[in-house]
């Protein structure tokens, strides 16, 4: 239908942004690859390109942009003149400050938020943030599919999950208040918290037919693993998998974040009873 009818001009260019990298990041751009010719990759040095061709009529009626963004898209640091480097920014995110909401928002349809997030880490898009943009004229971004269903999380307004049943709500930053009528003013908001477990029956009969090779050596009890079940391990014999050893460092962090949270609420509430 996009490739033969286009889409209608006010919601042209179709720009899809799928925020982060990692193993969601590829299954979502998987997903997007199965519509096919009309899907074209462009680097978010790109976008603003697109923006301005919004409205008009064209052969990007007849295309789906689809960009990836990364850390480097979404903050910049808070030094002037000091270049965005990763390892920092994930030791010391409190020297960073947000820009996704400037530089990549603004040029928009989708968003797709794919990555991990906690609350040291800047928001990818906050509700000040998309109030403002409305505010200003800009409405491009029409909906924001939360792959992560991270409420109140790196994507602000998804201020509940959503259901199988009913996947969706729309959210209004002008009032900030969210409404089931799909038709009313705001952005389309969609945080499915079951995703990883609806698997369609397609895909379930692939899984299991990839899996059965590895049956014998899983009902094994010390049985060898191959190199591919042991990719797959997160945990074995009560310790994290080497691969995945990051996770105990992130969750040390955030409990680290929660007393501290926990401390200053206590000296707040001190200083209260003492006023």
């Amino acid at each position: 239908q996009v490739a033969r009818a286009g889409l209608p001009a006010e919601y042209s260019p179709l720009v899809v942004c799928v925020a982060g990298t990692g193993n969601v990041s590829r299954g979502a751009l998987d997903a997007l690859d199965s519509l096919g010719e009309v899907v074209e990759r462009v680097a978010p040095s790109e976008l603003a390109r697109l923006s301005a061709l919004a409205g008009t009529a064209g052969e990007h009626q007849h295309k789906v942009y689809v960009c990836v963004t990364g850390a480097q898209d979404f903050v910049r640091p808070a030094r002037p003149g000091a270049a965005f480097d990763r390892a920092e920014y994930y030791a010391n995110p409190e020297e960073y400050v947000p820009c996704f909401h400037e530089t990549i928002a603004p040029h928009v349809s989708l968003l797709v938020p794919t990555m991990y997030w906690d609350r040291r880490f800047p928001r990818l898009l906050s509700t000040d943030q998309l109030q403002s943009l409305r505010a200003s004229g800009n409405k491009r971004l029409l909906a924001v599919a939360d792959l992560t269903c991270d409420v109140d999380g790196a994507v602000e307004p998804l201020v509940r999950s959503t259901t199988i049943d009913e996947p969706f709500f729309v959210y209004d930053p002008a009032t900030r208040t969210e409404q089931a009528d799909l038709d009313g003013p705001g952005v389309l908001m969609l945080g499915v918290d079951i995703l990883p477990a609806e698997l369609p029956r397609e895909a379930s009969a692939h899984f299991a037919q990839a899996l059965l090779p590895f049956l014998d050596a899983l009902a094994t009890p010390g049985a060898p693993l191959s190199a591919e079940l042991s990719a797959a391990t997160i945990a074995e014999a009560g310790a994290l998998a080497p691969a995945y050893g990051y996770i105990g460092a992130l969750r040390e962090a955030r409990e680290r974040d929660e007393e501290s949270q926990r401390a200053l609420s206590g000296r707040d509430a001190a200083l209260r009873h003492h006023l």
